[in-house]
């Protein structure tokens, strides 16, 4: 592009970031956002919430703190893209501190919001978090569809109570081959194989795309009846 004379501008280097985030070019995310501080679009919100979510991408979380912290305007998706990066990098507990200045700022969260705060909780283990995330999906009236029911899943059963993980599995009315694997390695993890299996034999028959490798991992434990 620049060879041939072409002008970048601020619809371009969104672009740019986010071939750096797939291929974790650090090198190169770098490098360009230093183009776009010499442009003079380093303020730019589409900009600074692909350069926040570069960052997070290649772990790097204090670079993506400084951009966030400079930001006049934060969308919904700066925000999630913050927490995204705290996650990214192991750092649960701000994140959820991070989405508790969210709310005092008067932002609404959304779906991927609840999501990627779902997944710190259970990479936490923190069943008292969880459900305090889980209220604040019910608070805000959001429609639990397959991607949040999942996530709800994944949470609960990594917590420990597969009881609620299976009352969202049997309430959720659109399920995806995730959807039952997160119900089915949770029950199979806790000890409830004889259910795994069962559960597993009823997704073959109800999910026309299903991954038979994973067969290996849900029948990997002894069970026990819940």
């Amino acid at each position: 592009m620049r060879r041939s004379g072409a002008a970048s501008d601020e619809f371009t280097y969104p672009f740019l970031f986010k071939a750096c985030s797939f291929f974790l070019g650090l090198k190169e995310g770098k490098q360009i956002h230093c183009d776009v501080i010499k442009m003079g679009i380093c303020n730019n919100v589409y900009v600074q919430n692909t350069l926040i979510h570069f960052y997070g991408s290649c772990k790097k979380i204090v670079d993506a703190y400084k951009v966030f912290d400079v930001m006049s305007l934060r969308t919904v998706v700066t925000w999630n893209s913050i927490i995204s990066a705290c996650v990214g990098s192991c750092w649960y507990y701000d994140a959820i501190e991070i989405f508790r200045l969210m709310r005092k700022c008067g932002v609404q969260p959304d779906e991927t919001t609840m999501v990627i705060l779902l997944s710190a909780c259970a990479e936490l283990g923190d069943l008292i978090l969880g459900k305090w995330i889980h209220c604040q999906v019910i608070e805000q009236g959001m429609h639990v569809n397959c991607q949040l029911g999942t996530s709800l899943i994944d949470m609960y059963a990594k917590c420990g109570a597969v009881d609620y993980a299976r009352l969202i599995f049997d309430r959720i009315g659109e399920r995806n081959v995730w959807t039952w694997s997160a119900m089915i390695l949770g029950l199979a993890q806790h000890g409830f194989a004889a259910h795994a299996l069962k559960l597993f034999s009823k997704m073959k028959d109800c999910s026309p795309c299903w991954d038979g490798g994973r067969r290996a991992s849900f029948v990997s434990r002894d069970g026990k009846s819940p």
